[in-house]
Parts: structure tokens; C-alpha cells; sequence
């Protein structure tokens, strides 16, 4: 859960400010490009935010997630009910 969580909405922070930084740089040739490279500067940025923002957050998301399932897991802290559930005989 925390890993599609996370890899999605890093993904959409990423596609968002990579274009729009992105379509900073591209402000600097659109001079001499007449400024096709605004549109071009914002499509590359957005497509690397999108895949850097996605991994980073799948990746956050999945280590976080697992981390916090072996802390809160079954037999954690000395749980009762998992030695009760083991112990218990059918019938």
C-alpha cells in the first residue's frame, strides 16, 4: 500500500515541478529557438520528474511500509494473541 502510494503521488510532485523547471531552462535559449524550446525544456523536465519522483517514492514508500510492518507485526513487543493463536488446538 505505501509503496503505490507514495510512487504515485512522487510521481505526479515530479511530472509538475520537472516541467515547470523544465520550462525554466528553457527560457534561456528561447531566444535563439524562437522559443520552441519552452514546450521541448517543460516535456523533458516533466518526463524525468515523473520517472525520478516515482522510483524515489515507490522505493520510500515500499522500505517505509516494510519497516513499519516488522515493527507493528505479529509477535511484536511481546504480543499475546500470536502465542494464544499458536498454542490454540482444533476442536
Amino acid at each position: 500500500g505505501g509503496a503505490a502510494a507514495l510512487g504515485t503521488s512522487g510521481g505526479a510532485a515530479g511530472l509538475a515541478f520537472g516541467g515547470l523547471f523544465g520550462a525554466a531552462c528553457g527560457l534561456v535559449p528561447a531566444v535563439f529557438t524562437f522559443g520552441l524550446s519552452i514546450p521541448l525544456g517543460a516535456a523533458i523536465g516533466g518526463g524525468v520528474g515523473l520517472c525520478t519522483g516515482a522510483c524515489v517514492g515507490t522505493t520510500t514508500g515500499f522500505v517505509g511500509g516494510a519497516a513499519l510492518g516488522y515493527y507493528l507485526g505479529p509477535g511484536a513487543h511481546g504480543s499475546e494473541a500470536s502465542s494464544e493463536v499458536s498454542n490454540a488446538s482444533p476442536g
